[in-house]
């Protein structure tokens, strides 16, 4: 069995092409990382009577990737739930009625379009498909919309909190 300095020497590439192959291009250190780590265990498990080795070092290493990249999507989307029910529970403090809502200063900077999907969402808990047909658009960019805004509104209250 060769060393693994050795293998790794004759096999970078096939970290880079994954990589590109994938087109990773954000945590690229973290993912060049976790493609060595995936090389070594395509090392270990290799059997030389199934298969060459490059072809099951190569899908090994994208599966490593694919799967890591996975979970990062997930938490993503776990995160921006978090963000939204953080932004509820502030709306909630600040006992925001439908009538209060056009007197919170904050909401004073947002675009009209902006302010009305925040009503639909938050106060008279629309879905995004509900919203997407208001608005004639697709839900996936209702999706993108609440996020942006959420994130733009909680730019205004960490700027609010801190001013």
């Amino acid at each position: 069995m060769q060393s693994f300095e050795t293998v790794y020497e004759e096999h970078e590439k096939l970290i880079n092409q994954v990589m590109f192959h994938l087109k990773i291009y954000r945590n690229f250190d973290e993912f060049y990382q976790l493609g060595r780590i995936a090389l070594w265990e395509a090392m270990v498990k290799f059997n030389p009577a199934k298969s060459s080795f490059e072809p099951f070092a190569f899908m090994m290493i994208k599966f490593k990737m694919l799967k890591e990249m996975s979970q990062l999507n997930h938490i993503s989307q776990y995160e921006s739930v978090l963000d939204e029910t953080q932004f509820q529970l502030t709306l909630d403090v600040q006992h925001a009625t439908k009538d209060e809502f056009n007197e919170i200063e904050w909401l004073s900077t947002l675009p009209k379009e902006e302010k009305i999907l925040l009503k639909l969402v938050y106060f008279e808990d629309k879905t995004n498909r509900d919203i997407a047909k208001l608005f004639g658009c697709t839900e996936e960019a209702i999706k993108k919309r609440r996020q942006r805004l959420i994130k733009k509104l909680q730019r205004n209250l960490t700027f609010e909190k801190r001013g």
